[in-house]
C-alpha cells in the first residue's frame, strides 16, 4: 500500500486517507405495548394529563412544593398502579372524578382564589346531588354543621374558613 502523507491544522476537521469508518454506540429501544383491553386509551391518559397540568397550575400558585408531583403520587396511591398509564380501563371514570375532587382541595392557608372558591361550590353541589339531597336540604344541613348566628342561603356567603369546614366535612359523607 502507498504511503499517505498529510498535514493539517485548526479545529473540527476530518481527513481521510483512505477508508472512512464512522463508529456510534448502538442504543437499543424497548417500547412496552399494553394491552388496550385491560388499560386506559392514549386519549384518555391525555384527559388524566391534562387534568393534573390544570390542577397543578392552580395549586402551585398557594405552594412552593412540587404539586405535580403530589398529585400524581395520590393518584397512584389511590389505584394502586405506577403510571396512569396503568390505570385499569373501568377506574377511568373514577381517577377522572377523584382528580375532581382533589382540585378542590387547598394546601395553602389563607384567601382563596375565586377560581378556588368556584371548585368548591361545584364540588359540594356535585356531592349533595350525587346524595339525593335538595338544595333546600343542604342549606338546612350546612347551617346546622356551622351553627352561626347567621343562616347562610348560598355559598357565596360564606367566608374562605367557612366554606373549607364546610368542603371536607361534607366531602366525607357517603350514601
Amino acid at each position: 500500500m502507498k504511503e499517505i502523507k498529510q498535514e493539517i491544522s485548526g479545529n473540527n476537521n476530518v481527513q481521510i486517507a483512505g477508508d472512512y469508518i464512522v463508529t456510534s454506540k448502538h442504543t437499543t429501544k424497548v417500547e412496552v405495548q399494553y394491552d388496550p383491553e385491560l388499560y386506559i386509551s392514549d386519549a384518555e391518559a391525555l384527559q388524566i394529563r391534562e387534568k393534573v397540568k390544570e390542577i397543578g397550575e392552580i395549586l402551585s400558585k398557594n405552594s412552593d412544593k412540587n404539586v405535580y408531583q403530589m398529585i400524581y403520587r395520590a393518584l397512584y396511591n389511590k389505584f394502586d398502579c405506577s403510571k396512569y398509564n396503568l390505570l385499569p380501563k373501568d377506574k377511568f371514570e373514577e381517577a377522572m372524578l377523584f382528580l375532581s375532587k382533589y382540585k378542590g382541595m387547598n394546601f395553602g392557608k389563607g384567601k382563596l382564589s375565586d377560581k378556588q372558591r368556584i371548585d368548591r361550590y361545584k364540588s359540594i353541589h356535585a356531592k349533595f346531588s350525587e346524595l339525593n339531597i335538595s338544595n333546600e336540604d343542604m342549606y338546612k344541613m350546612i347551617n346546622t354543621y356551622l351553627s352561626h348566628k347567621k343562616y347562610y342561603n348560598s355559598l357565596k356567603e360564606l367566608s374562605d374558613a367557612s366554606l373549607n369546614k364546610v368542603y371536607y366535612y361534607f366531602m366525607k359523607m357517603k350514601k
